[in-house]
C-alpha cells in the first residue's frame, strides 16, 4: 500500500507499492474505487480461499453416463430435472434424480458404487406424481431414517370416511372384550379402557390362513347347574368355596409314541425318553412340556380326582431319538405332574404346556372388583396370563337366561388340542368336579380340536392377543383418515447386496396414514391443513415429529409417530399428541418453504415475511408452540439451504432499472436472544449477479460453500465461500463462477462430493462429482509429486495403440460408450499433456503409442481466469482515490503448485501478454515477474490459464510510482 499522511492525505514518495493481500475476497461488482484490494472485478473457474488465495477450481470426474434408451425412463432433451441425496450409511449412498419424462414423472435412483436401482412405483403413487401436469420443481424430497418422502406440491389434499361396517358385540370394556373369540373379520366396541386396550372399536382377526384354535366347552344341557351361570353368592360368592381352581394343558405339536424308554439320569429328578426317529420332527421351544400318559410305574396326581395323566417338562433335545425332561421332584406341580419310572413301554402323548390356575372369586366378589359373571371371566383369564401365558382366553358365553364356559387354546392348527381340565394340586375347591364350569366328567363338556384349514399342514402358531385386536374407528365417521392419495409417498430401499453389480431395489407407494381412534370429528378434528384441502408444500423432521406445511398451516405429527396426526384421547390434550399452528401476516400466508435450524422451524412464506414456529423453553408440546413472523422480505419459492446452524434463503430485489428484477441470497442466522431473527445479504457486492430465476441452493458444509444455480446461466455454477474466526466473525465472504460445457441441470451431496447432473452439448446425460478437497494427486495413475489434474468430465482411460496413434474410446459407467466433442485432452501418468485430435465425437487421439502406459486421464480442459481490481492511491479508510494513481512498472506474481498461466494488460483496448511456464511437472512455487505497465487507471490486467495444471496465486504486488491527479 502507498504511504499515508496528515488527514487522509497520501505521501506521494519516489517509489510505492501496491499489493493485493491474499485474494481471498472474490468478485465484487461495485465501484472500482469501493472494491477492497484483494476484491476482483471478475473471475471464472476461480477458487477464493484466505490459504490459497486464487487457484484454478477443482474439475469435475465422470461418476456415469446415464443410459437413456429405454423410452419409459428416457430423461427428455432440455427437460426440468432435480437431484436428491441419501446417504443410508459411509458405504451406502445414492443420487435419486427425478423429473418428468415423456409422459409419465420419473424417478431414478443411482447407487454411487453401484448400477442403476431398480424403482417400482405404485399405480396410485404414479397417479400422485403426475398429478396436474406437474414437473421436479413441484415435487420434494426428504430422506427420513430408511424412507424418502415424497411431496407433490400441487396436489390438494383431502380426507376420507370411515368404511360403514355392521357392530357384531358392545361390551361393557375392553377386558371383557379380549375374553371372546368372534368371528374372523368382525367388529366389535368396547365401552371403557381396559388393562391392555382402551375404550374404542375393533376388528377381530386371527389371521387369514384358516387355521383355528381350539377350544373347551362345557355342555349346559347336560349337566345340572346348581348357581353357576348366575352371578350370586349360592357359588360364586360362597366363602366356602375361595381356593377355586383347576389344571389344564393344551398342545401344540401331536407327539404321540408307545414304547418309549425312560431312563433315570443319576440320582436327579431327570429322565431321558428314548426311541428311534420319535424326535425328528421336533423343534424344542421355551417352556415346553411333554404329555405322559402310561408306562410301567409311571403314576400320576390321585387326589382329589385321579388323574390319567401328567406332565414332564423338557429339559433339552438331545437328538432326533431322545430327550430330556425334569418329572415330580419330591411333590407333584404343574408342569412336573407325573412321577415317572425306569421302563420300556412309556406312552407319551404330545408337546405343549400344563397350567394350574386358581382365583378366589368370593373375596372379589365381596370387595366389588368383581360384579358380574364377565368380570370373573376377566379373573380367570388374568390368572392365566399372571403365569405368563397371555394368549388363552376365557369367556363366558351367554345363552338365553344363562350361559356357559369357553376356553381357547393358545395355539392354532391342525396340533393343536385342548386336554380336559384336571384337579388342581395347589387349589382348595376342584373347579373339574361333576357340575362345575370346569367339569372333567365325561359327556359335560366339548373338545373341539384346532384346525389347519387352508394352511396346509397341522403346524401350529401362536396368534398374540393383541395383535387379534386391531384399533378402528366407528362406521361411517366423516373426516376419518388423511386420504392417502393426496398425502405424500413413501420410497423404500427393500433390497440391496452392495456387490457393485447387483441393482437395489426401492418401492415407491402410498402411506397408510393412522386413521382417528377416539372421538368423531367435533371431540377430535382432522387438521385444517386436511379439511381446506391446502396442498402440502413442503416436509420437514424436527423434534420427533413430522411436520406438514401447507397453505398457512404448520402441523406436526405426534411425537415419535410420523403418520399420526389424531389426539390418541378425544377427551384430553396430551404432551405427545398432533400439533396445528397457524402463521398470520398482513396479507393470506402460504408457506411454500421450511427448514429446521437449531431450535426453530423457519419458514418461507409468500406474504412477504419469514415466520419462525418456536416453543416455550424448547419443548414441543401442542400448548407451547406457537408460530412468529420475523424480517420481512420478498422471498422467492427457492429451497432454502442449511449449512450448519446457518440457513440461506432467497428474495426478489427490485433494481431502479425497472426492466430488471435481480436476487438476493440472505444469511439466517438464528438467535435465540433476540426478539427477531432477520437475514444478512451476502450478495452485496453482486448485485447483478441474479435475476429472479434461482432454481436450486446446495451447501458443502466442510468447505463452507453455497452453490446456486439459475435457470437462465445453465452452464454457470455460481459460488459462494465463507470462512469464519473465533467469536463467530466472518473471515471471507467471496463469490465465483464456474463454467461447464453441457447444461448444468441438478445438484446433490454424497461424502464423495457434489454430484451434478449434466446433459452435454451431443445430448447425453452424465452424472459428473466435484470433489471440494486439498490439492493432492486426484487418481492413482499419477504418481507422487504430480500435479493433479484439472479437467471437467474426467476419466480414467487406456488407450489403443494403431499406425503410429493411440485412440482412447470415451466410455461411461451405465451408459458405455458415448459421443461428447468436447473432451479435448489427454494426460499421461507422468503429467504429461499430449497434443490431440478428435476423429469421431466418441474418441480422442494422439501421435505416439502410449497404451503400455495405461490408465491416463482424459477430459476436458477449461480456462482459469481473473481481473484483478485496479490499483488507487488509497486514503485511511481504505478507499481509492479516483484522480490519483501509480505508473505501474512491473507486476510480480507469486505462485505455488502451479502450471502455465497468461498475465494480459490491456490498454485502450491493447492487448499486452506476458507467459509463465512451469520448468518441470512436479509441484513448485516462486515468484513470476512481468514488466507489463501503464497507468493503473488504465491497465486492465488478467490472468488466464487454459491448461490442465492447477494454479495457485496467493497475492499480486504492482511496483510503480505514485501519479497525482490523473484522472479516472
Amino acid at each position: 500500500m502507498s504511504r499515508i499522511s496528515g488527514a487522509g492525505q497520501p505521501d506521494y514518495g519516489a517509489g510505492t507499492s501496491q499489493q493485493t493481500g491474499v485474494l481471498y475476497a472474490g468478485i465484487c461488482q461495485q465501484p472500482e474505487t469501493s472494491r477492497f484490494p484483494n476484491q476482483v472485478k471478475d473471475a471464472t473457474n476461480t477458487d477464493f480461499s484466505v490459504y490459497d488465495g486464487a487457484s484454478k477450481r477443482p474439475g469435475t470426474e465422470l461418476a456415469r453416463v446415464i443410459d437413456n434408451t429405454d423410452p419409459a425412463t428416457e430423461l427428455q432433451a432440455d427437460g426440468v430435472y432435480r437431484s436428491h441425496a441419501i446417504r443410508r450409511t459411509d458405504v451406502e449412498q445414492y443420487n435419486v434424480i427425478y423429473g418428468r419424462g415423456a409422459s409419465d414423472m420419473l424417478i431414478r435412483v443411482f447407487e454411487e458404487a453401484g448400477p442403476e436401482a431398480t424403482v417400482n412405483i405404485s399405480t396410485d403413487a404414479q397417479t400422485y406424481l403426475n398429478a396436474m401436469s406437474s414437473t421436479a420443481a413441484d415435487i420434494k424430497m426428504f430422506t427420513i431414517a430408511d424412507g424418502t418422502l415424497i411431496v407433490n406440491r400441487n396436489v390438494a389434499t383431502d380426507l376420507e370416511t370411515s368404511p360403514n361396517y355392521t357392530l357384531s358385540t358392545t361390551f361393557k370394556d375392553a377386558d371383557v372384550m379380549i375374553t371372546t373369540s368372534p368371528d374372523e373379520g368382525t367388529y366389535h366396541r368396547a365401552k371403557a379402557d381396559g388393562e391392555v386396550f382402551d375404550a374404542g372399536y375393533y376388528q377381530y382377526s386371527q389371521g387369514a390362513d384358516g387355521r383355528t384354535f381350539p377350544t373347551y366347552v362345557d355342555r349346559i344341557a347336560d349337566i345340572g347347574w346348581t348357581g353357576w351361570d348366575e352371578f350370586t353368592t349360592r357359588d360364586w360368592g360362597d366363602a366356602g368355596k375361595s381356593g377355586m381352581g383347576f389344571r389344564i394343558g393344551f398342545r401344540r405339536q401331536d407327539l404321540s409314541q408307545t414304547g418309549c424308554t425312560f431312563t433315570q439320569v443319576g440320582v436327579t429328578a431327570n429322565y431321558t425318553i428314548t426311541k428311534t426317529g420319535a424326535f425328528t420332527n421336533y423343534t424344542k421351544e421355551d417352556g415346553d412340556m411333554i404329555r405322559i400318559t402310561g408306562g410301567t410305574g409311571v403314576t400320576f396326581p390321585a387326589a382329589p380326582i385321579a388323574s390319567t395323566w401328567g406332565w414332564a417338562t423338557v429339559v433339552s433335545r438331545d437328538s432326533d431319538d431322545q430327550i430330556t425332561v425334569t418329572q415330580k421332584g419330591t411333590a407333584f406341580q404343574p408342569g412336573t405332574s407325573v412321577a415317572m419310572a425306569a421302563c420300556a413301554d412309556g406312552v407319551i402323548n404330545g408337546i405343549g404346556r400344563e397350567y394350574e390356575v386358581a382365583v378366589d372369586i368370593p373375596s372379589l366378589m365381596a370387595s366389588g372388583d368383581v360384579l358380574d359373571m364377565d368380570d370373573i371371566a376377566v379373573e380367570w383369564q388374568q390368572a392365566f396370563a399372571d403365569q405368563g401365558e397371555t394368549d388363552v382366553t376365557v369367556q363366558f358365553v351367554r345363552s338365553g337366561t344363562s350361559g356357559y364356559w369357553k376356553i381357547a387354546g393358545p395355539w392354532k392348527g391342525g396340533d393343536a388340542t385342548i386336554y380336559a381340565p384336571q384337579s388342581p394340586i395347589n387349589a382348595t375347591y376342584d373347579m373339574t368336579a361333576d357340575d362345575r364350569p370346569f367339569t372333567q366328567t365325561s359327556g359335560e363338556y366339548t373338545i373341539t380340536a384346532g384346525s389347519a384349514g387352508s394352511f396346509g399342514s397341522n403346524a401350529t402358531a401362536r396368534v398374540p392377543l393383541e395383535d387379534r385386536w386391531t384399533r378402528t374407528s366407528a362406521p361411517n365417521q366423516p373426516e376419518w383418515r388423511p386420504d392417502a392419495t393426496t398425502m405424500p409417498l413413501l420410497m423404500t430401499r427393500t433390497s440391496y447386496t452392495g456387490n457393485g453389480t447387483t441393482p437395489a431395489v426401492f418401492d415407491i407407494d402410498v402411506i397408510t396414514w393412522d386413521e382417528r381412534l377416539d372421538g368423531d370429528e367435533d371431540t377430535n378434528p382432522a387438521l385444517s391443513l386436511l379439511k381446506e384441502q391446502w396442498p402440502i408444500k413442503d416436509i420437514a423432521v424436527h423434534q420427533e415429529r413430522l411436520w406438514l406445511f401447507g397453505g398457512p398451516y404448520v402441523a406436526g405429527s405426534a411425537t415419535g409417530d410420523f403418520f399420526r396426526y389424531f389426539k390418541d384421547d378425544a377427551e384430553q390434550i396430551a404432551d405427545d399428541d398432533p400439533i396445528e399452528r397457524q402463521a398470520s401476516g398482513q396479507s393470506v400466508v402460504t408457506i411454500r418453504n421450511a427448514t429446521p435450524l437449531r431450535d426453530v422451524l423457519v419458514l418461507e412464506t409468500n406474504a412477504g415475511s419469514m415466520h419462525e414456529v418456536y416453543a416455550r423453553d424448547n419443548v414441543w408440546t401442542p400448548t407451547s408452540v406457537a408460530v412468529r413472523p420475523t424480517a420481512g422480505y420478498e422471498t422467492l419459492d427457492v429451497r432454502m439451504a442449511k449449512m450448519d446452524d446457518r440457513m440461506y434463503f432467497c428474495a426478489r430485489q427490485h433494481s431502479p432499472n425497472a426492466s430488471r428484477i435481480a436476487a438476493q441470497i440472505f444469511e439466517y442466522d438464528y438467535d435465540d436472544g433476540r426478539a427477531q431473527n432477520a437475514g444478512e445479504e451476502i450478495t452485496k457486492h453482486v448485485p447483478l449477479f441474479f435475476k429472479d430465476d434461482i432454481i436450486a441452493m446446495q451447501t458443502v458444509p466442510a468447505q463452507g460453500k453455497l452453490l446456486v444455480l439459475t435457470a437462465s446461466q445453465p452452464s454457470i455454477l455460481y459460488v459462494w465461500t465463507t470462512h469464519y474466526g473465533p467469536n463467530n466473525e466472518r473471515r471471507q465472504s467471496a463469490w465465483t463462477k464456474y463454467e461447464f460445457s453441457g447444461r448444468l441441470v441438478a445438484m446433490s451431496l454424497l461424502l464423495s462430493g457434489v454430484q451434478c447432473l449434466f446433459e452435454t452439448d451431443n445430448g447425453v446425460w452424465t452424472i459428473e462429482r466435484i470433489r471440494f478437497e486439498p490439492d493432492v494427486p486426484d487418481n492413482t495413475e499419477f504418481t507422487a509429486g504430480q500435479y493433479p489434474r484439472r479437467l471437467d468430465r474426467a476419466m480414467a482411460l487406456t488407450g489403443v495403440h494403431s499406425g503410429g496413434f493411440t485412440t482412447w474410446t470415451i466410455t461411461g459407467f451405465d451408459g458405455g460408450n458415448f459421443d461428447d466433442d468436447a473432451v479435448d485432452t489427454v494426460v499421461l501418468p507422468d503429467g504429461t499433456e499430449l497434443t490431440t485430435t478428435r476423429p469421431t465425437s466418441g474418441q480422442i487421439r494422439a501421435a505416439g503409442n502410449y497404451q503400455a502406459l495405461g490408465n491416463c486421464r482424459v477430459g476436458i480442459s477449461y480456462e482459469m481466469m481473473f481481473k484483478p481490481s485496479k490499483q488507487y492511491i488509497r486514503d485511511r479508510s481504505g478507499a481509492g482515490l479516483p484522480r490519483d494513481g501509480m505508473c505501474i512498472h512491473r507486476v510480480s506474481i507469486p505462485y505455488r503448485r502451479t502450471g502455465a498461466f497468461d498475465l494480459t494488460n490491456t490498454v485502450d483496448g491493447n492487448d499486452y501478454a506476458r507467459s509463465f511456464a512451469p520448468t518441470t511437472a512436479t509441484a513448485e512455487e516462486g515468484t513470476f515477474t512481468a514488466y507489463l505497465g501503464g497507468m493503473s487507471q488504465k491497465c486492465n490486467y488478467t490472468v488466464t490459464s487454459t491448461n490442465s495444471r492447477p494454479v495457485c496465486i496467493p497475492a499480486i504486488q504492482f511496483d510503480g510510482h505514485p501519479v497525482e491527479n490523473v484522472g479516472s
